[in-house]
């Protein structure tokens, strides 16, 4: 089961910037990617200087001339023999067709495999320096919301940021904001029809405070979801 990188670690953070780059990254990483992509210009340098690493290493590389077996071996496909001569030709393709599978196979083997429900709108939580703390975004069923963290806000001891939503004037606690790596949140199924058109609601609680929205602590970032553009994230 692939996992999602963690765009909170630096070197992870580098690695995807350079599969980003080569379009190697799944679906599911990808999407967050472009979505922190859009707000940090350092990720967005870390990009640039990927594309240079990599053009240079492309301008590097000298064309390679295939060998004349491969030609031979094409006009031999080609060529009509009688049917006695042919038997070499099957022989040979059968084991180009198992090199081919093979290869075929191995790529397969080495990419990520895609997760369940895709998603399709997003919510960026700011922290006090108005820099993307959280990513939030729903799934296509929205029967839940993934928070990924990027840089969360840092706040005293004893206590947390509380994700909420507002939804045709009732508000709704999903979940205690993580302080790193990803978090899923369920979604109750009455209010998973009106789910993107929410409000988003972040408000900091004690650790061990009531889920009372009539005691909800400061509001410090609120606001509502974003669609992705043909996005195809998945989680």
């Amino acid at each position: 089961m692939h996992h999602p990188i963690d765009l909170t670690d630096p070197e992870q953070r580098n690695q995807a910037a350079g599969e980003y780059v080569l379009g190697t990254l799944s679906v599911q990483d990808k999407a967050a990617f472009e979505a922190l992509l859009v707000f940090s210009t350092d990720l967005q340098k870390e990009v640039e200087q990927w594309r240079e690493h990599l053009q240079l290493l492309n301008s590097q590389l000298e064309p390679v001339q295939p060998p004349k077996r491969v030609w031979r071996a094409i006009e031999e496909i080609v060529k009509p023999e009688p049917w006695f001569k042919r038997l070499n030709f099957w022989q040979w393709s059968t084991a180009v067709s198992f090199s081919c599978a093979f290869v075929l196979g191995l790529t397969l083997l080495l990419q990520k495999p895609p997760m369940d429900n895709t998603a399709d709108h997003l919510y960026v939580v700011h922290n006090d320096e108005k820099k993307p703390a959280w990513l939030v975004n729903t799934s296509m069923d929205r029967s839940n919301v993934m928070v990924q963290t990027i840089d969360p806000a840092k706040l005293p001891s004893g206590l947390v940021c509380k994700l909420w939503l507002k939804i045709n004037g009732e508000y709704l606690m999903l979940g205690t904001l993580p302080h790193n790596g990803l978090e899923k949140m369920m979604v109750p199924e009455p209010y998973r029809p009106m789910l993107v058109k929410a409000e988003v609601l972040v408000s900091v609680e004690p650790i061990n405070g009531d889920n009372d929205p009539d005691k909800m602590g400061r509001v410090v970032d609120r606001g509502g979801f974003m669609p992705l553009s043909g996005s195809t994230r998945r989680f």
